[in-house]
C-alpha cells in the first residue's frame, strides 16, 4: 500500500504550530507527523506533560486556543500523548542533526511492542 503524501502546506503548518506551542509554555517535550496505514491518514502527534498532569481534553483545549482559524490545520489534525504513551517516544529516536535539519524521518520500533510505518520528526530548538 503506498502512503498518502504529507503537503508541504501541513508540514509547514506544524511546524508554525509546534514554535507556538514551545513559545506558550504547553510543555512540549516532541512533534511529529505520523502516518496511520489503517486509516490511510497523517496526524500531527504532540508530546506533552499536560497530559499527564491536566488530562486530554485540557490538552486539547490549550491546542485549540493557540490553533486559532488561520492555521492551515483542524484539531482533527492533531493527536495529543503524554510522555508515559509508546509514541512519546518516537522523537528520540531520530538522530539529531545539523541545525539546517529541521525535520527527520523515522519508521521503526517503538517501545510497548508498537511499530511506526513512517513518522516525519520535527527538530525542536
Amino acid at each position: 500500500m503506498v502512503a498518502t503524501v504529507l503537503i508541504d502546506q501541513y508540514i509547514q503548518a506544524g511546524r508554525s504550530l509546534a514554535e507556538m506551542l514551545k513559545q506558550a509554555e504547553f510543555g512540549l517535550q516532541g512533534a511529529f507527523w505520523l502516518y496511520r496505514s489503517e486509516s490511510g491518514s497523517w496526524h500531527l502527534v504532540l508530546v506533552t506533560d499536560l497530559v499527564d498532569t491536566l488530562g486530554t481534553l485540557e490538552s486539547y483545549k490549550r491546542v485549540q486556543e493557540v490553533l486559532g482559524p488561520d492555521n492551515g490545520l483542524m484539531l482533527l489534525d492533531v493527536k495529543v500523548v503524554g510522555s508515559t504513551n509508546p509514541l512519546a517516544t518516537v522523537p528520540q529516536k531520530v538522530q539529531r542533526r545539523g541545525p539546517s535539519t529541521w525535520m527527520l524521518p523515522f519508521s521503526g520500533p517503538i517501545t510497548g511492542g508498537g511499530y511506526v510505518d513512517e513518522a516525519l520528526v520535527y527538530q525542536l530548538t
